[in-house]
């Protein structure tokens, strides 16, 4: 009985089948690196594409973050002008003669006002030099004059001369003409100042679209 053999080829020795196991190896790891580079130009699209778009999220959160910081300082910056140009104008209607009574309530509107104008000065970055001169002058008008002082020459004028009404009081004076000077160098910044806020405000609708 003969027995049938496939292999029709020529015998392959021991060697040469390690040798042929190593070739498709590399063979296949050839395979492999080919299939990797053909995938790996989508990877990168895919890498590009989310970082821009994590990028452009970043940006468009940033200029909406700065939007609203200039929207917020913006109203701010009208609040405390509105409120300092309303108690100084207040402040303006000066006592007098020589009632300790309304030299009181005066100085407490004055007390307003000093604060008002601190307060500016910190938001108006672009008027805060003339607005610093104007409020220098008339706080030391106040250091100078200030209730102490202002109430002892009320009592010593009333009790030399007896009169209680019909004049003014020289420290009183001469606040009301630095109130003058500062009602004045307010209304102006306060015009010169919000009006380049129209600026801000386009620049904050441009940031708005590009967003």
């Amino acid at each position: 009985m003969s027995t049938l053999n496939l292999w029709t080829g020529p015998e392959i020795a021991p060697g040469q089948s390690t040798h042929f196991r190593q070739v498709d190896r590399i063979f296949g790891i050839i395979g492999r690196s080919s299939a990797m580079l053909q995938i790996l130009p989508g990877l990168l699209g895919a890498l590009i594409g989310a970082t821009a778009a994590l990028l452009g999220a970043w940006l468009s959160a940033k200029r909406q973050e700065r939007s609203e910081h200039r929207r917020w300082v913006r109203e701010q910056k009208r609040q405390l002008y509105a409120d300092a140009l309303r108690s100084i104008a207040r402040a303006t209607v000066i006592p007098i003669g020589t009632s300790t009574a309304s030299l009181e309530n005066w100085f407490r509107e004055l007390a307003i006002v000093r604060e008002s104008l601190v307060a500016l000065e910190v938001y108006s970055a672009a008027a805060r030099p003339e607005l610093s001169v104007a409020a220098r002058g008339l706080f030391m008008a106040l250091d100078e004059n200030d209730f102490a002082i202002t109430a002892t020459d009320a009592a010593t004028i009333h009790h030399e001369s007896g009169q209680d009404a019909g004049f003014v009081l020289w420290g009183v004076g001469r606040i009301r003409r630095q109130l003058d000077n500062a009602l004045t160098v307010v209304a102006r910044c306060a015009r010169a100042d919000l009006s380049a806020d129209v600026g801000d405000v386009a620049v904050e609708l441009h940031d708005l679209r590009a967003g």
